[in-house]
């Protein structure tokens, strides 16, 4: 609404002047841009760019129509065992990433969304949204066939608590478990393969820097090794 006072607005109606209006608000995108994108974007008042028509359709994100995610139950030792991913036929043929799918746990703190690159068989990738925010900084683990990957979370600047990983030699139908937050000081399970690897699968640079923030959490020797598959 613009901000004419009432004097000048009554004046106007009797002359029949017109009314001068605000410039239009900026177009918001929404296409390419996941939900905690747009709910952070609505949240702060900030217009996320418009897709240009020149970009690639390899940079944009397909997301399939709105459906209630998978609740996930724990299955034993703090694990939660994840719905299996269908097979790559039966992905679409569109072009970018694209959900396929979706599931909470630990009680709906936890959001988990599995992507897809179209056309790419047994790429998949991982994020992880954490709404608890006192459970911050905390790490979750993957675990899958012989794999085992640490997934750090911290408290950014601006946004939700989110981390995004790629799951390498993961294949569809294969059986995966997920750990509850642990605090960075429980590290029974840091070897020097595993946080090299963990680090390694990172795919942004959030949660690269958040990797970082628990490098300044755990001991020196894991600190080392984190700072290494960082450079």
């Amino acid at each position: 609404m613009t901000k004419t006072s009432l004097t000048e607005r009554f004046w106007r109606s009797l002359t029949n002047a017109s009314v001068r209006r605000g410039p239009r608000p900026a177009p918001r995108g929404r296409m390419g841009y996941n939900f905690w994108q747009r709910y952070w974007a609505s949240l702060t008042a900030t217009n996320l760019p418009l897709p240009s028509e020149e970009e690639s359709p390899n940079s944009t994100v397909v997301t399939p129509p709105t459906r209630r995610p998978a609740t996930v139950q724990p299955s034993s030792g703090g694990w939660f065992r994840l719905p299996s991913l269908p097979r790559p036929a039966a992905l679409l043929a569109a072009g970018g990433d694209q959900v396929i799918s979706e599931a909470t746990a630990n009680d709906g703190a936890v959001t988990l969304f599995v992507r897809a690159p179209a056309g790419v068989q047994d790429s998949y990738r991982l994020e992880v949204v954490l709404r608890d925010v006192d459970a911050a900084p905390a790490v979750m683990s993957v675990r899958y066939t012989s794999m085992l990957l640490l997934i750090p979370l911290v408290r950014p600047r601006f946004g939700p608590i989110s981390a995004h990983v790629l799951l390498p030699r993961f294949a569809a139908e294969t059986p995966w478990e997920i750990s509850a937050p642990q605090p960075p000081t429980r590290t029974e399970a840091w070897t020097t393969d595993v946080v090299t690897a963990s680090v390694g699968a990172t795919l942004n640079r959030a949660t690269r820097d958040a990797w970082r923030q628990i490098g300044g959490l755990v001991d020196d020797e894991l600190a080392s090794v984190i700072n290494q598959a960082l450079a």
